[in-house]
């Protein structure tokens, strides 16, 4: 899972210094190192459906070096609200970190001498009252000194565990440190990325992925003009569950909506299509839209329970555009079906 990194100058009194790099191939260091008068945060985040989190438990190894104690300079925390790594307004320049919905903070860990490596778990995290869709996870540097001491933290993994201490998702901090943005205050990149890979059509087909709007930090790959595989074919293959299991609900909205493209590609001769190629893209991206719809509909009018048939197919709706517009498929399986768990749409 991507974890997104941040420097942040979050104060008039000084210059922020912040590197981040791999001191081991599976280790990340953010450092603030021996410069003088420097004031620096430094974030590692990720954003989570809130209702994914609730519940949940987040684990996670680090250590940390501080040349100057006194005042807590690592720390785990979760914040209300979505946070993106380019934003300036999320993270003004010399001015603290904004608050979002309702400016709820949650502490985990914190530490204000240097630590050895140590697993630190949280308790079973209660996010109800947070506001906003999204909770973002942080893990924090804070450089107070401003005068020329050296502080880091090294995280090797973190982990969200269910409430019984299983794993759900673990990032082991594998991949290359990105950086999209370098020499300036406010330094931006990521690490590690969602496992995708995105297909640009070929020849046979006159839109892409790429024009419609897939994040450029994917892996993209060029069909040759023999490969006739179709748009669903984002590394996973789907398989209709029968006789009807709830627990393969968005598998089926799936199957349904790559049938309903199916059959539109066959009964498709261009002849009611508009003349102008981006005409076109466009017509076929708003027909393939409607696909993802009726996917929804028809797996959705399979719950038994009439009431909540519309819940369903609006969970259903938002897990199937996160998969079309680029998100890890099976990473977005996940995510949605704990929301219909937490709905009682699907068994626990």
């Amino acid at each position: 899972m991507m974890f997104q990194l941040r420097e942040h100058r979050h104060t008039t009194l000084g210059n922020s210094n912040i590197e981040f790099s791999k001191p081991t191939a599976s280790v990340l260091r953010m450092d603030s190192p021996l410069v003088s008068a420097t004031y620096a945060m430094a974030y590692c985040f990720r954003n989570f459906p809130r209702t994914y989190l609730h519940g949940k438990k987040i684990r996670v190894r680090w250590q940390g070096y501080t040349g100057y104690a006194g005042v807590y300079y690592a720390r785990i925390e979760v914040l209300d609200g979505h946070y993106e790594r380019s934003s300036m307004t999320d993270f003004p320049d010399q001015k603290l970190r904004i608050l979002k919905e309702s400016g709820t903070v949650i502490l985990i860990k914190q530490y204000s001498t240097t630590f050895s490596w140590v697993i630190d778990t949280s308790g079973i995290l209660d996010l109800s009252t947070c506001t906003g869709t999204d909770v973002c996870l942080f893990i924090r540097l804070y450089d107070w000194s401003g005068a020329g001491y050296r502080f880091y933290i090294d995280t090797d993994y973190v982990q969200i565990l269910d409430a019984s201490n299983n794993v759900l998702m673990s990032e082991t901090f594998d991949d290359s440190v990105h950086m999209e943005v370098t020499g300036t205050y406010n330094d931006y990149g990521y690490i590690s990325q969602d496992e995708v890979i995105i297909i640009d059509k070929s020849l046979e087909e006159t839109y892409s992925l790429i024009e419609l709007g897939v994040p450029l930090q994917y892996t993209l790959r060029e069909k040759s003009i023999t490969e006739t595989y179709s748009l669903w074919e984002l590394g996973a293959h789907y398989v209709v569950p029968y006789p009807y299991a709830p627990s393969n609900l968005i598998d089926l909205a799936l199957q349904y909506a790559r049938e309903a493209y199916e059959e539109f590609k066959t009964q498709n001769f261009g002849i009611t299509e508009p003349l102008t190629p981006n005409a076109i893209r466009g017509t076929r991206y708003l027909r393939l839209r409607e696909d993802l719809n009726k996917g929804a509909r028809k797996a959705s009018a399979l719950m038994p329970d009439r009431a909540k048939r519309p819940m369903t197919f609006s969970i259903l709706m938002a897990c199937l555009y996160d998969i079309f517009h680029g998100r890890n498929p099976e990473l977005a399986k996940t995510i949605y079906n704990e929301t219909l768990r937490n709905y009682g749409i699907i068994p626990p």
